[in-house]
């Protein structure tokens, strides 16, 4: 994907696939009146990946679901009351430069926000690159 003109390469979980059209699912639960806040992670997490829907089971406070409710990804944006897929988009994009611009090229490890701007970067043990290194050079050329 190409997020702030950076391409970063996602790995998308996908849940179902609609029967019907062969459109791909998220599914995620919550309760009903925290679904407006839900919606942003299900937004985000769905658009990135190419997901066409979004399946919320609506559960009670004792996590039984009761009710359901399906919408396009593309509604998702229409019940939302404290985001705004550009201001998450933009966030996202934010944290990603400032990623590039200061973790060391070929490092290996966890990025580790700890709250107040402290931001703690653990090298992985072994040395070993994540990604391996044909893939790595295929993005730089």
């Amino acid at each position: 994907a190409m997020i702030s003109h950076i391409n970063v390469l996602l790995c998308g979980e996908v849940d179902a696939v609609c029967p019907e059209t062969g459109e791909l699912v998220e599914v995620k639960t919550c309760t009903e009146r925290k679904l407006p806040d839900r919606l942003c992670f299900g937004w985000t997490q769905s658009f990135l990946a190419g997901v066409g829907q979004l399946h919320f089971g609506l559960r009670d406070g004792e996590g039984v679901v009761h009710k359901t409710t399906t919408m396009k990804v593309e509604d998702a944006v229409r019940g939302a009351k404290y985001w705004d897929p550009a201001g998450v988009m933009g966030l996202m994009g934010g944290v990603i430069r400032w990623v590039v611009g200061s973790v060391p090229e070929g490092y290996s490890g966890t990025l580790l926000y700890m709250g107040e701007g402290e931001i703690l970067l653990s090298a992985q043990e072994d040395g070993e690159n994540f990604l391996p290194e044909w893939y790595t050079s295929a993005l730089r050329n």
